[in-house]
């Protein structure tokens, strides 16, 4: 399915999204074990980013509730995957992420 940056990418709808660099697919859960936290694990969802023969695995987790965007690098670019609570994911090339969110209660740095 095809979508634009900034566009909610819902897994319920479809299995990977095409965007202009790259397609992203959802590939699952995984839970981590963390001794020294109330519930015993993180969950991390796991996307794959991929275009031609060139893929990377992007692990997003909640951690201990703050909410914040995952950012990584892909295709000599950076981007930021934004969390959108009870809707899915959206995408943006991360200099559009830092127009968007400026003046945002946001962690924009880049790691």
């Amino acid at each position: 399915m095809k979508k634009n940056y900034g566009n909610i990418l819902n897994f319920q709808e479809a299995d990977s999204f095409e965007l202009s660099d790259f397609t992203i697919s959802f590939l699952g859960e995984t839970k981590v074990e963390k001794d020294n936290y109330v519930n015993k694990y993180f969950v991390y969802y796991d996307y794959e980013i991929k275009n031609g023969a060139d893929s990377i695995i992007v692990s997003w987790t909640p951690g201990t509730g703050f909410v914040s965007p995952g950012n990584f690098e892909f295709g000599g670019k950076k981007w930021v995957l934004d969390i959108q609570p009870g809707q899915g994911i959206s995408i943006l090339p991360f200099e559009q992420f830092e127009e968007f969110t400026v003046g945002l209660p946001v962690n924009r740095s880049y790691k």
